[in-house]
């Protein structure tokens, strides 16, 4: 049998002791008990406690003029609103690791059989601001820098002067994407769609008179759509970049790179 101690407090500081029999009152029910509790004056409090062996609960009543009241405590909803809509800043805040097939630009059979590079690509979000559009839905900008190296067998025969057997890719992303929060399995996640305007530099390794040297290429420009859903902390990400000055390259032109990738996010 569970056993309860109600102590009504002898606090209760009741100015109204001489008040009429009606006076307007606040009634408490707690354990099915009632207690009654008569309005204070104006600018006074009236404070309760109650207690059992495990907890203790504290109710306060005052009585105050509208005019002594901050619009801000009289309107919480307002102050609710205004946090939803703050932006929020993060630093380092994500890293990406994935996959990546790249395309060079020439069209002929040969040049597509060896042109095809495969690789890995690595990634981290320097900084990311989220601006909220409504409870659900955010505009994310922000800076990341990335790296990505991808390769081919260098027996492979193929058409042209040099080839590159390897191409390492150091860039910089600017990422401008939608974040809308969804329920997917039964469980909630974060879809995040938009696309990365990307600026880099390549360093290739390519055959030249049967020797093989790593030389510098040339900086790229990429743009970058992607396609990503995130649940708690980890999350898939599709990408398909296409270069937008392909003419830029030496040695290795590259025509797209599709990557499919995770991501985890550390805060």
């Amino acid at each position: 049998m569970k056993t309860t101690s109600i102590i009504l407090g002898l606090i209760i500081v009741i100015s109204s002791a001489t008040m009429a029999q009606d006076a307007d009152s606040v009634v408490v029910t707690y354990n099915n008990q009632h207690t009654t509790i008569p309005l204070p004056a104006f600018g006074k409090q009236t404070t309760i406690k109650m207690a059992d062996s495990i907890q203790m609960i504290e109710i306060s009543v005052s009585r105050r003029g509208i005019n002594d009241i901050s619009k801000q405590a009289l309107y919480p909803a307002n102050t609710g609103t205004s946090q939803k809509t703050k932006n929020k800043a993060k630093w380092f805040s994500e890293v990406e690791v994935g996959y990546t097939l790249s395309t060079l630009v020439y069209e002929s059979y040969s040049y597509q059989q060896g042109g095809n590079f495969q690789g890995y690509k690595l990634g981290l979000s320097v900084r990311e601001k989220e601006r909220s559009i409504n409870s659900k839905t955010a505009l994310v900008t922000g800076f990341k820098i990335g790296y990505e190296q991808s390769f081919r067998n260098v027996n492979v025969q193929v058409t042209g002067d040099s080839p590159a057997y390897r191409s390492s890719f150091y860039k910089m992303l600017f990422p401008v994407s939608g974040k809308s929060q969804i329920t997917a399995f039964g469980l909630p996640a974060n879809v995040t769609f938009g696309a990365n305007f990307v600026f880099g530099y390549y360093f290739i390794t390519h055959k030249n008179n049967f020797n093989i040297e790593s030389i510098y290429d040339n900086g790229l420009f990429f743009l970058e759509p992607f396609l990503g859903i995130e649940f708690n902390k980890v999350g898939f990400r599709i990408a398909s970049s296409r270069n937008l000055a392909p003419d830029m390259s030496m040695y290795n032109p590259v025509k797209a790179v599709n990557s499919i990738s995770f991501t985890y996010r550390i805060f």
